[in-house]
């Protein structure tokens, strides 16, 4: 779903505002060009009965916003503009750190979410205690909806990105209907601005792994977990992308005959 408001004005002025609603779910989000791929690398409960999820390219609110100025003074013009563009962040999915299905896989199990401590065994080895996964699971909606079953693919999502953008346009007109065009565009302005400002973040392969499945014991067939606090902080979850976080800028040329 879109809306999109716009004018120009007869001074020069023009501005430009939409917002977009998406939703987009999938079984399988085929990503890899080979099968055994998709296969193996698909978060799922079953790995021969993947359940509905949403899908990795969903971008739940997207806002999109330009200013834009120009000046015309008969033999060529000036064209200031600023671009935002502000979007939720892409889906991913809680995974174990295990073979919960017996796939053979480590890296693809959707974690089951206790409802209690009664039905998980805490491993000797654990560098976090049940108090503080039951912490964890409940500063957590995309886990703490889930208590008592096996969590969906992509209920959590990386943080809200924001991008600014501008650009210069100066024409001149030449000979005819001919024209002579430089632009100056510069990508991530924010992050000119602000080391801090514009980054991009993101998970890995689109999923995370929340806790650690050693096995099941074998008297209860209770799983036995380890979960580490220090290692689940969002901080250590997210990586920067070192090009995409970065201010550019672009230098064109264009003649039109």
């Amino acid at each position: 779903i879109t809306g999109q408001l716009q004018k120009q004005f007869a001074s020069g002025l023009g501005l430009n505002l939409s917002y977009n609603y998406n939703r987009a779910e999938s079984v399988n989000n085929g990503t890899s060009s080979r099968a055994i791929s998709n296969w193996q690398y698909n978060e799922n409960k079953d790995v021969n009965n993947p359940r509905l999820g949403t899908a990795d390219f969903e971008r739940r609110h997207r806002i999109l916003a330009q200013v834009s100025y120009k000046f015309d003074y008969g033999l060529g013009a000036s064209t200031f503009a600023f671009i935002y563009d502000g979007r939720s962040g892409t889906p991913y999915s809680w995974v174990y750190n295990g073979n919960a299905n017996g796939d053979t896989r480590f890296d693809n199990d959707l974690v089951y979410v206790p409802a209690s401590s009664s039905e998980v065994i805490m491993a000797d080895d654990s560098p976090g205690s049940y108090a503080d996964l039951d912490a964890f699971i409940n500063d957590h909606p995309s886990l703490d909806d889930y208590r008592g079953e096996v969590v969906r693919r992509g209920t959590e999502r990386e943080p809200w990105t924001n991008f600014l953008d501008f650009r210069f346009n100066q024409e001149f007109n030449t000979f005819g209907d001919q024209n002579l065009e430089f632009t100056l565009s510069m990508f991530n302005v924010l992050n000119f601005l602000n080391k801090e400002w514009g980054k991009r973040e993101y998970v890995s392969n689109n999923s995370s792994r929340a806790w650690t499945l050693q096995e099941y014991d074998e008297a209860t067939g209770k799983p036995v977990i380890s979960f580490n606090p220090e290692s689940a902080k969002e901080d250590n979850r997210l990586q920067t992308s070192d090009i995409g976080s970065r201010w550019q800028l672009q230098l064109g040329f264009k003649y039109s005959f």
